[in-house]
């Protein structure tokens, strides 16, 4: 897939699309059909004692027609080769140039190694997000298969890409990752690989050093080198987003669904995207509405449709007037979720942005406070526990309790980026205007979250001129 992407002429859809209809019954055909592929490939592989037996059928989803097949008997220590071969049937399938070996497929250096390879395929399977995700083991695998082959270029650029992952979804955000994902992509470009994957995580290293001017244009090199790489595009649309590029943005996060339909974070940042115009045109309803078009298929995605439905969906209801609906979703997460302090809350201030009665919205707020305050008891170090009982405390009235209940959290975890946005949304909630975007800028600098700034915490201040100002990066 890869590798098909980076030819010009080619749409691809992306992994998480293909692997979101693995189990279906549905023949390939139909399914591709479905999401206006024009071709599919069916492949399998198996080992034949020492060596494998993979098979390959390329076929026209319209007319059924085979357009090329083909069958391997290879060692594993071949493998790593079939990779161009095969690319270049395919492209002659579909009657397209296949890329030169200048540019080819495989621009960059490849293994002979065989447990280099196996160790290379071990950290990609722990960079796919789901149940297996774990990016710090799986630079455990691809620092061994470095150590076995230092030219083995891909294992650089997935290293590199790794250490992105890692650093952001560790909470310390150590900054080594960073500097090792540089000196990563640097190794796979000295060999000579030029894939998005690489220049991504390029881009994204500067985005994190604050440099968001340099990582757009590493970032729009990876949609130049394979246009169809969606978690580039979607890379890009944020970086867009920060720089206050908001049209390209929304093209670049509408691309990510056109390659990976099947993939709910695309329909989620394409919401996102859609929402943080809306918050720039005031006027704009057709921006909430297209935002809540987005979000409506990321709920068809969701595993957990309750979990969904319950963020930022119920927000942009809220904004087209849609209230009973958002509280029905917020009800039925409640009923689902009863120690959730983060749902009760979201309930409280949506039945209070209604003009319910007062005892009502004040019941979910202060069943908020009695979940968090239990949780605290067992757990008085959890500052974002502590920074939600200060936002709950805001709601209820009682603003000295809210910051004793923040300073708490600060003490706790001092610059962690959630307690930074949460300080900044109870200030906002406190029309306290400098102190909110004071804290704001500080949580950007740290972390640009689209889903922190969309935040109905913030409804107060979302055409406020200033608050705009300090959005932007």
């Amino acid at each position: 897939m890869e590798e098909l992407a980076r030819i010009a002429d080619v749409r691809v859809m992306n992994p998480a699309t293909s692997n979101a209809f693995g189990a279906s019954v549905a023949p390939p055909g139909q399914i591709a059909r479905a999401l206006g592929a024009n071709y599919v490939l069916s492949w399998s592989i198996g080992r034949v004692q020492e060596n494998y037996d993979l098979r390959l059928n390329f076929t026209d989803t319209l007319s059924a027609r085979s357009l090329w097949s083909t069958e391997f008997h290879v060692s594993a220590r071949e493998l790593p080769s079939l990779r161009p071969e095969i690319v270049r049937g395919l492209a002659l399938g579909m009657g397209v140039k296949p890329l030169t070996t200048a540019g080819g497929p495989l621009y960059g250096s490849a293994t002979s190694n065989e447990a280099a390879y196996e160790l290379y395929l071990r950290g990609r399977s722990l960079l796919r997000f789901g149940d297996n995700f774990a990016p710090e083991e799986a630079l455990v695998f691809f620092d061994q298969a470095v150590h076995l082959d230092p030219d083995f270029a891909e294992t650089h650029s997935a290293a590199a890409w790794a250490h992105i992952l890692a650093y952001e979804t560790s909470v310390e955000m150590q900054q080594s990752h960073i500097a090792q994902a540089i000196s990563e992509v640097q190794h796979a470009l000295s060999a000579g690989l030029r894939t998005s994957e690489a220049f991504r995580s390029w881009g994204l290293a500067e985005e994190f050093r604050g440099g968001y001017d340099k990582a757009i244009v590493r970032l729009e090199q990876a949609v130049a080198v394979a246009p169809s790489d969606a978690e580039s595009q979607r890379r890009l649309a944020v970086a867009y987003a920060a720089m206050g590029r908001i049209d390209e943005s929304v093209r670049a996060a509408q691309r990510s669904v056109s390659d990976d339909p099947g993939n709910i974070a695309s329909h989620t940042l394409l919401g996102e995207v859609e929402q943080f115009k809306a918050i720039h045109e005031p006027d704009n309803r057709e921006a909430y509405r297209s935002a809540m078009r987005s979000y409506e298929q990321g709920l068809r995605l969701a595993r957990d449709k309750s979990d969904y439905g319950s963020g930022l969906y119920v927000e942009v209801l809220v904004h087209l007037e849609q209230i009973d609906r958002g509280m029905d979703l917020l009800m039925d997460r409640t009923a689902r979720m009863r120690d959730s302090y983060v749902d009760f809350y979201k309930l409280g201030r949506v039945q209070q942005s209604a003009g319910r009665p007062i005892p009502e919205w004040q019941a979910s707020f202060v069943r908020a406070r009695d979940i968090l305050a239990a949780r605290l008891v067992t757990h008085p170090d959890d500052a974002v526990a502590q920074a939600y009982l200060a936002l709950v405390y805001t709601r209820l009235g009682t603003f000295k309790d809210a910051v004793a209940a923040m300073a708490r959290a600060q003490v706790a975890a001092p610059g962690d980026d959630d307690v930074l946005y949460l300080t900044s949304r109870m200030y906002a909630l406190q029309k306290d205007k400098k102190r909110a975007l004071e804290y704001l800028g500080k949580a950007l600098t740290r972390k640009f979250s689209l889903a922190a700034i969309l935040d109905m915490d913030y409804f107060s201040l979302h055409a406020d001129p200033d608050f705009l100002a300090t959005l932007k990066r």
